[in-house]
């Protein structure tokens, strides 16, 4: 087992498998030192509407199986230059425009 647990994994309608799982995923990135804080998600369709992607499946065509992205969420809100010298003390001059 490769550590690496999906955080959701659909059930599938009949005519559908994944056709890769966690394990082998996680076996194939075990050596990057940013495995702990992946995070592994299984999606039913890989296109918007589930009624196109079951008309892609049944016709042949070729269709998306697999894909990675990365996703940075910031903790803060986004503020100006300005707010942000003021609030870490590196300016003594309170800033004059909304954050």
């Amino acid at each position: 087992m490769s550590g690496l647990v999906p955080r959701y994994k659909p059930k599938l309608p009949p005519y559908l498998s994944f056709p890769i799982g966690a394990d082998a995923i996680g076996n194939a990135l075990k050596d990057i030192p940013q495995l702990s804080s992946l995070k592994l998600v299984f999606y039913p369709n890989p296109i918007p509407s589930a009624t196109k992607f079951r008309q892609v499946v049944e016709l042949g065509e070729p269709h998306l199986v697999l894909s990675a992205r990365f996703e940075r969420w910031e903790k803060r809100p986004s503020i100006s230059d300005e707010w942000q010298e003021y609030l870490d003390g590196r300016s003594s001059s309170f800033p004059t425009t909304m954050m």
